[in-house]
């Protein structure tokens, strides 16, 4: 990318990073901390900076953040959302975008006022939140500078109809949209080229459904352009700068099957990539309702020379974060020269550090330097030391893997004799621990059935294994839902999980009426009941 193609050792230390400025400035993070990089902007606003250009990374030290789960940036201002789920804005105040009650300039403000947020989205100007008890969050300006909008300095909530429950929100230059758990699009903003999808031009100034389009899966603005993706995988874009358009949504076609989208607010472009793996491009107005396809092998580098895009769906399928590229450091670079050389990458989720005895002698495609993938070897029979049994099923393992990734399993075989090749594990659920031990192979969570993240995390606290517990709370998050909720809460009761029984708090506080009466609720045994009363009951008195 040009932003490191002068000084490409940058990328061995920072392997998350938020472009932006028309690929001019980023955001680099290392151990959690953010780092300024590139040309000098509003963004890097409280560092004292005057040269034109940051050629040193150089940290934000006045966020108090904990970890970077999202990063969302407008023009001139930079959004934050951390792992306490806590929203953080700094760089230009002009129009309200920060949040903090008035149009000064701001360093950094954290949004005080704000209940858990779950997802953050940047317009040019504006900044929009969902949080986790079904509340969108709106501030800055959202039309055109030219138009006379209006300037909301602090967050306001957006109104919505009772019975939406949001799954999503989006933002374009001047629009934003929701999408609800019923496929139902509300939309509204500056709508100057009918990009809104409402057959018309007029600026809609609170949310109105959109009702040409049904079954709607995914939503994404890009500048003056929408696109809807229906369940069907159906692709629609919709905006044109023709005056006497007629608002059609055009069906735009592309070989395969759809498996994501994505787009930025700076400019009409829509990147999609198909199960083929093919990553194909449409442009604005493109004269053919057809994608072109790309030399490229990820969606990311369509956007190198503009902005970080949004992505839908946003389901982790590179191990990246919302608004942040992960990259793999190729080749890697030794920090003690100004030269490149090949170099052994940290340890990673997947691999696990070879005797020397093994390194010398193994010659396998997957080790590199003494550091070998498991990930393909779970539940692999040949060559298998250890037996796993479960109620239904055995596992098929390996002592050296469960000895290094498993804090438990590493006391369990120091304490055995070196004879043992098969240990009961059937007190557990199958599925759940299943779960866990390709976890320890593939350092991916994946997980049939969401109740059974309860079991799966006290396998972790079990292991002591943090990184693991984190990503049980942040998927149960993710699939905690109004129709879900009583069969989650039982699950977690019976873990006697406090952490998940108050994630569920919001939910059951806010559909508790509808609750009582459901088939779901009556059958449960009566101590859960009465749990499930009294979580919602401390929450509304809270």
């Amino acid at each position: 990318w040009e932003l490191f193609k002068n000084n490409p050792e940058i990328l061995r230390d920072y392997t998350e990073v938020h472009v932006f400025n028309w690929g001019e400035s980023a955001f680099l993070i290392k151990y959690n901390k953010l780092y300024a990089y590139g040309k000098n902007n509003p963004c890097f606003k409280g560092l004292g900076l005057f040269e034109e250009l940051v050629n040193t990374p150089k940290e934000l030290r006045f966020l108090d953040h904990y970890g970077v789960k999202e990063i969302a940036t407008g023009l001139e201002h930079a959004v934050l959302l951390d792992c306490n789920d806590i929203v953080y804005c700094w760089g230009n105040n002009d129009h309200g975008q920060l949040g903090t009650g008035n149009t000064h300039s701001n360093v950094s403000y954290k949004e005080q006022n704000l209940s858990r947020i779950k997802q953050i989205s940047c317009g040019q100007f504006c900044t929009l939140a969902l949080s986790y008890e079904n509340e969108v969050w709106f501030w800055g300006r959202q039309f055109n500078v030219s138009i006379k909008g209006k300037i909301r300095a602090i967050p306001i909530l957006i109104n919505l109809p009772d019975h939406v429950y949001v799954e999503s929100i989006t933002s374009g230059c001047g629009d934003a949209a929701i999408l609800d758990s019923e496929g139902t699009v509300y939309a509204w903003g500056f709508n100057g080229c009918g990009q809104l999808g409402l057959g018309h031009r007029e600026i809609v100034n609170e949310p109105k459904p959109v009702r040409l389009i049904e079954n709607c899966k995914n939503i994404i603005f890009a500048r003056n352009r929408t696109a809807f993706i229906t369940e069907t995988g159906v692709l629609y874009i919709v905006g044109s700068e023709i005056s006497d358009d007629e608002f059609e949504f055009r069906q735009v076609f592309f070989p395969g099957n759809f498996v994501s989208i994505a787009a930025s607010w700076c400019k009409d472009l829509f990147v999609m990539e198909n199960d083929k793996g093919e990553i194909l491009k449409w442009v604005n107005d493109d004269p053919l309702p057809v994608t072109t396809m790309t030399q490229c092998k990820n969606i990311i580098e369509l956007f190198k020379d503009l902005w970080t895009p949004s992505i839908r769906p946003d389901n982790d399928r590179g191990n990246n974060k919302p608004g942040i590229i992960r990259h793999i450091p190729l080749p890697f670079f030794n920090r003690t020269t100004d030269t490149v050389e090949e170099r052994r990458p940290a340890q990673g989720a997947n691999q696990i550090k070879l005797p020397s005895n093994i390194s010398k002698i193994d010659s396998s495609h997957s080790k590199s330097d003494g550091y070998m993938d498991v990930s393909g070897h779970f539940n692999e029979e040949i060559c298998s030391d250890i037996t796993i049994k479960l109620s239904d099923e055995s596992i098929h393992a390996h002592k050296l893997v469960l000895y290094v990734k498993s804090k438990y399993f590493k006391s369990l075989i120091e304490k055995s004799s070196k004879d043992m090749t098969m240990v009961d594990m059937s007190n557990w659920t199958s599925r759940s621990y299943k779960a866990y031990i390709k976890y320890l192979y593939t350092g991916k969570l994946e997980i049939q059935a969401t109740e059974d993240i309860p079991e799966i995390f006290s396998l972790a606290e079990q292991d002591t294994n943090e990184k693991l517990k984190h990503e049980c709370v942040q998927l149960w998050r993710k699939n905690l839902k109004p129709n879900n909720v009583v069969l989650l809460f039982h699950s977690a009761f019976n873990y006697q999980q406090q952490i998940f029984l108050q994630e569920c708090g919001p939910l059951l506080q806010e559909h508790l009426s509808k609750i009582v009466v459901s088939d779901e609720y009556i059958q449960l045994p009566d101590p859960v009941k009465l749990s499930l009363a009294l979580t919602a009951a401390l929450l509304r008195t809270s």
